[in-house]
């Protein structure tokens, strides 16, 4: 097991940051259009290497026996706890939701046929 070298604190991790990487940790980024690690901790606005260190920690808690860290903190234990259980289609809609996914896809649409989203009105 890796032991921790000290963080310089730069990034706090919120609930919605821990969901994100714990979906990745899980099961990747397959169904979300954030296609890489890279682009993921670049949409939470962490370093890649931060990101990772906190998928190990997951990785721990899922009883994994290598590339681990097992000093999480009680949110990610928390978080670890209410989506460990959930069906994989049940956390994608979370995640979805969390990174804007829907908006992203109608985005995509409109440009694809040819339409200028930021020149549309919003209705809701």
């Amino acid at each position: 097991m890796l032991k921790r070298t000290q963080t310089l604190g730069l990034h706090h991790w919120t609930e919605n940051d821990l969901i994100l990487n714990f979906f990745f940790t899980k099961f990747g980024t397959r169904s979300i259009y954030i296609k890489s690690e890279e682009e993921l901790s670049k949409f939470i606005g962490t370093t890649p290497c931060s990101f990772k260190k906190q998928s190990m920690n997951f990785r721990y808690l899922m009883g994994y026996k290598s590339g681990i860290l097992s000093d999480y903190s009680k949110l990610q234990g928390l978080v670890y706890e209410l989506f460990d259980s959930i069906s994989f289609y049940e956390f994608r809609q979370i995640v979805k939701k969390i990174i804007g996914q829907d908006e992203y896809e109608r985005r995509e649409i409109l440009v694809r046929n040819g339409y200028n989203p930021d020149r549309m009105i919003r209705l809701n």
